[in-house]
């Protein structure tokens, strides 16, 4: 089985920031589980079509603030309304998912700790606890999705309501390690 992680950044740079930590929690789970997964990186531009195996996973990572060139490849994401493997897209990886399945990107600012409240059990995320948001854009539409946490100002937290696809706005590798390894369990 294999863990791809999809990088939506347009500069490589920031990858630091946005998949290598992402990696990390990804072999560090590994390692604490002694599972075997191999992990590819793929990026954006360069994705094996969706044609991944059966039973592996994909992470769709998110990028800088700023950074927003994965918007004028959404249709390299097409695959993802097609897809049998089970993925998390975390900030713009979040964004792609729902894009896919015609929800419609809004302005909505966040930056810094949020609160978060879950409004449906699932298995990402739980009660309420602070995240660490870095977005301008939220997303409404969403009606492939069930809404399974918000903050105050966004859907925060969304499950496709029929298949394995999970969004969740804010960036969990940096204060939710938990919501990624939550995933990776599933």
């Amino acid at each position: 089985m294999t863990i791809h992680l999809i990088s939506t950044c347009s500069d490589p740079m920031l990858e630091g920031e946005f998949v290598r930590p992402i990696s990390r929690i990804v072999a560090d789970w590994t390692r604490n589980t002694g599972r075997t997964f191999e992990t590819v990186i793929h990026h954006a531009t360069n994705i094996p079509h969706g044609d991944f195996e059966s039973g592996d996973k994909v992470i769709i990572c998110g990028t800088a603030f700023q950074d927003d060139e994965y918007l004028k490849n959404i249709k390299s994401f097409q695959w993802l309304t097609d897809t049998t493997s089970m993925v998390l897209g975390i900030c713009s990886g979040m964004q792609v998912l729902a894009l896919a399945w015609e929800a419609e990107l809004v302005l909505g600012l966040e930056i810094g700790m949020v609160k978060v409240d879950t409004l449906v059990d699932n298995a990402l995320c739980q009660g309420s606890f602070s995240a660490y948001c870095l977005h301008r854009y939220g997303l409404k539409e969403l009606d492939h999705f069930h809404v399974l946490a918000r903050s105050q100002d966004s859907v925060q937290v969304i499950g496709h309501r029929t298949l394995p696809l999970f969004g969740v706005l804010f960036h969990p590798e940096v204060r939710q390690e938990g919501v990624i390894t939550s995933f990776l369990e599933l």
